[in-house]
């Protein structure tokens, strides 16, 4: 890339920046006159807005107090609105306002193609058919008349004008364009001029440099030469390098592999020593395990800390062996909660399973008052054991809770 500018040539690039500079420049007068002629026209337009109403309306007298209004909006733009109302209602397209606007253009000399649109009430109203004329014109400072503060009463009314290049180049004055051209086409002879004669010098540098270039070929060899020699040097003390490091990793993994062996050691250890606690720990549960007399040929079910309870006989022991015999409804309603989820059962429970009861559409005060009752039965059976309680779950039922004897705390089935 770099080779390329410089092949372009020193003249070129200025030759070529001052014509940059005088087609920006020719560019930022063209915008000028073309925002002045757009402005020009805006002001025609307005004098055949004005126009218009005198022919249709004509001139009228009259006065208007600001103080009747309801907005700060006026009279003589509410007065204006009324008259582009009905305009607008007697001349849908517009065609008289675009007519007269062309005939202004004409007399002023300017040719361009025009479009007047209103918008009325939310209607937008063109005077061209051609809908691709609005978008490749452009559209004039627009005139908005004003009624009330609804702007969707507003009426607006818009010029598009679409101004040809040479209409512009016209406003601009000949004389202008025409210097500006003969400029550029001779900035591009000199910049070409000087370039020829650049060239011829750097031929005669160009045999210059060849004579010194081959000194210096003779140079660089030797230096290929040497670089050569010190290359293989680097890689001979490289290979010496990998080497060292190779023996060095080496040593690093036997290090390692001994400290492994080491915590193996440390671990079976640790593992022996577990296993003789957690036999000690069996010995001394199979110890504390209170055997049953041989006699007795009951079916036991283990219950949280140490209670023990017979379902065939009724039969409820603790582990110092002390126990109650339960019978009848006691007997059934405990079994009952035994057997149940979180040993909670519900008045229906109680009532269908324990008292045979049958119930519609959930349990009523009657049968609350019979289950109250077996609970009653059930507690005063209990009695010798304060540690096993029943507690009432509102809107639900009831439920045994088993208390820890060391910290008297209470929880469902069992406390820690």
């Amino acid at each position: 890339m770099k080779r390329r500018i410089c092949k372009i040539g020193t003249g070129e690039v200025i030759s070529v920046g001052i014509i940059i500079l005088l087609v920006f420049r020719f560019a930022s007068v063209y915008l000028n006159q073309e925002e002045k002629l757009h402005s020009g026209l805006f002001m025609l337009f307005t004098e055949v807005v004005q126009e218009e109403k005198e022919q249709q309306i004509g001139k009228q007298k009259r006065h208007y107090d600001p103080q009747n209004s309801p907005n700060d909006i006026s009279g003589e733009e509410k007065h204006s609105w009324c008259v582009q109302d009905y305009l607008t209602k007697y001349d849908s397209s517009r065609h008289l306002l675009h007519s007269l606007f062309r005939d202004i253009l004409q007399k002023e000399h300017i040719e361009v193609e025009t479009a007047i649109r209103c918008i009325r009430n939310g209607r937008v109203i063109n005077s061209s058919t051609d809908s691709l004329f609005y978008k490749k014109a452009s559209s004039l400072k627009p005139i908005v008349y004003r009624i009330d503060e609804n702007k969707e009463r507003n009426i607006t009314l818009q010029a598009y004008v679409d101004v040809p290049v040479q209409t512009v180049l016209g406003q601009i004055g000949w004389f202008w364009v025409l210097s500006y051209s003969f400029f550029i086409i001779l900035i591009c002879y000199c910049g070409f001029y000087f370039e020829n004669i650049k060239k011829k010098i750097e031929k005669i540098i160009r045999l210059l440099k060849t004579s010194r270039q081959t000194s210096y070929e003779l140079i660089e060899q030797q230096k290929i030469k040497l670089t050569e020699l010190q290359t293989l040097k680097q890689k001979t003390e490289l290979i010496s390098k990998q080497q060292a490091e190779l023996i060095e990793q080496k040593q690093a993994e036997l290090a390692e592999l001994q400290v492994k062996i080491k915590n193996t050691e440390f671990v079976n250890k640790q593992q022996a020593e577990s296993i003789e606690q957690k036999q000690a720990e069996l010995f001394a549960l199979q110890n504390e395990i209170i055997p049953l007399k041989s006699e007795q040929k009951k079916v036991w079910i283990a219950l949280p800390y140490g209670f023990f309870f017979a379902e065939k006989e009724g039969i409820l022991r603790n582990d110092k062996g002390v126990d109650i015999c339960l019978k009848n409804n006691p007997l059934r309603l405990f079994l009952a909660f035994v057997n149940a989820e979180d040993y909670k059962l519900s008045y229906e429970d109680i009532c269908v399973n324990v008292l045979a009861r049958p119930i519609k559409n959930g349990a009523d005060q009657s049968d609350r008052e019979n289950v109250s009752t077996a609970i009653y039965r059930l507690k005063k059976c209990l009695k010798p054991f304060p540690c096993i309680q029943i507690k009432a779950l509102r809107d639900f039922g009831y439920q045994i809770v088993f208390s820890n004897y060391q910290n008297d705390t209470t929880q469902p089935g069992k406390s820690d």
